[in-house]
């Protein structure tokens, strides 16, 4: 390690200790000196900036409220990595499932794109060209939902 980083370990020790005495300037300090490589890292992984800001920023505000809780057994710079990496993946488990929900109604007529509006359900001769379309969209989806709805398909047709 060169003398250098042992004397940023060295700070952050020191603003650690008096951000567990409540001193908000110092925790400032620390964000100022992690918040680019915890973006970099956010970033990396989820591939959105603005998600990767807010993934950063949830990061910082749960180091904050656990500071006291900061044992000193590692560095600042991988606890918080840690943070940001856990609320990483759990942003992307997020986003994953939003790309594959819809609201759907089942009370309401299916619009058309058109002044259509289709109140019955598909008839027989469209079931090949619905299980078609069905199958394209689920080709992205993970295999449990493919499971769940492969076997819904059987019940509606």
């Amino acid at each position: 390690m060169k003398e250098k980083d042992y004397i940023t370990i060295d700070e952050d020790f020191r603003l650690i200790s008096l951000c567990q005495k409540g001193d908000l300037v110092a925790f400032e300090e620390l964000v100022r000196r992690h918040d680019k490589e915890m973006l970099n890292i956010a970033y990396r992984m989820i591939g959105n900036y603005e998600e990767a800001c807010d993934v950063v920023q949830d990061g910082f505000v749960s180091a904050y409220k656990n500071i006291k809780s900061f044992k000193g057994m590692s560095k600042f710079s991988t606890w918080l990595y840690t943070i940001v990496i856990n609320l990483s993946k759990k942003r992307l488990k997020q986003l994953k499932t939003q790309r594959f929900r819809e609201p759907v109604s089942i009370d309401e007529p299916i619009n058309t794109g058109g002044d259509q509006m289709i109140v019955d359900p598909p008839s027989s001769t469209n079931s090949a060209c619905l299980l078609n379309t069905l199958s394209q969209h689920l080709f992205f989806a993970n295999s449990h939902y493919l499971a769940v709805m492969y076997s819904l398909s059987f019940v509606m047709f």
